[in-house]
Parts: structure tokens; sequence; C-alpha cells
């Protein structure tokens, strides 16, 4: 994919009659957003909850490969963790030719209830934003409580009732029919 922020440096460098020092640029993005080095990200999340988050797209702005730096368990770092885990859930590529792109999403867990935040730090080979750094903070809605005080389940029923004993009497009759009737009835 050919991006728009190559062509204001290509033009830049033919206005000025010189050419440009190849050389790449890491650009990020976050649901079609610019996210600039140093910026942040709003993301809320609900309470208890692991949820991969939208896509984060890398874009090589510049005029040369942009290189991720390997390995992978130090291409994408966390620091200032609060109230939450963070995980990456699906790495980028490593290597950007001039004006294409990659992703790489980041799992989230959220335990308790306020604000969360976390910083990310992308590492690459880009000479002025090594790494490239940025926020992302939001907050974890609680979990709404019912008049009688119990934690709502989002619409999941386990409340008493009497479809589990039902399926579980499908269950033993089932296992009663293959497993003790027919060994009976072969044996006569």
């Amino acid at each position: 994919m050919f991006n728009q922020l190559f062509l204001p440096a290509l033009l830049i460098a033919v206005l000025a009659g010189g050419t440009l020092a190849a050389q790449p640029q890491l650009a990020l993005s976050f649901n079609g957003t610019p996210v600039p080095h140093g910026g942040s990200v709003q993301q809320n999340a609900g309470q208890g909850f692991t949820l991969p988050m939208n896509p984060f797209t890398i874009t090589n702005a510049g005029t040369s490969n942009l290189n991720l730096t390997l390995p992978y368990t130090t291409l994408i770092t966390f620091s200032n963790v609060v109230n939450c885990s963070v995980s990456v859930g699906q790495n980028p590529y490593y290597f950007i030719a001039p004006g294409n792109d990659t992703t790489f999403t980041i799992s989230l867990t959220t335990p308790d209830a306020g604000p969360f935040s976390f910083d990310v730090a992308i590492a690459s080979d880009d000479p002025v934003n090594n790494p490239f750094v940025f926020t992302v903070n939001g907050t974890v809605q609680s979990q709404k409580k019912s008049t009688s005080g119990a934690t709502s389940d989002g619409g999941c029923s386990t409340a008493p009732g009497t479809p589990w004993l039902i399926s579980a009497a499908f269950l033993a009759a089932a296992l009663i029919v293959t497993r003790g009737l027919v060994p009976l009835l072969r044996s006569r």
C-alpha cells in the first residue's frame, strides 16, 4: 500500500532541488487516526475482560526500508502498566518497504474498575524516533449491578434453573444405552 506520508517528503526534496537522504521513518495509526511519537490512544474496556484491541498500523513513511528490531520478545515492549495486563497479540512484520505498512495487536486484560494506562515502545532503525513511544489509556467500566446486588453478566445465564439438569439426564441416558444396554444385549 502506497502511503500518503511518503509524497510530502518526496515533494520537498524535488522542490528543494536536491535529493533526500534515504532513511526510514516509522509512522503509527490506530483506527485510521495518526498517533504521533509521544502521543496517546484512548481505549475503554469492561471489567474482568481480555480483549484484543483494534490493530495498530505501522507505516514506513521514509525513503528506505524500515526494520523493526528483532527478536520479537523485545520488538514491542510495555512499561508503566497500571490496572491492567498487556501483551502483544499479533506481531508486525519486521521489514517494511517505503510506503508500505504492517499491523500488530495488543491484548488487554482489565481486572478492576477505574482508569488504566500503559506505555508502548516499538524498536526500529528509524534514526529520529527509536524507540517510537506512545501511551494507551482508558477507563475500565465496572459491571452493572442488578437490583438484587448481583453482578450483571451481560446476558449470560448462570441463574439457578433446570436446563442443566435436563441435559445431564439426557447424557446419562445416552451413556446407559451405549455403555450398559448394548453390551448386555450382545452377551445374550
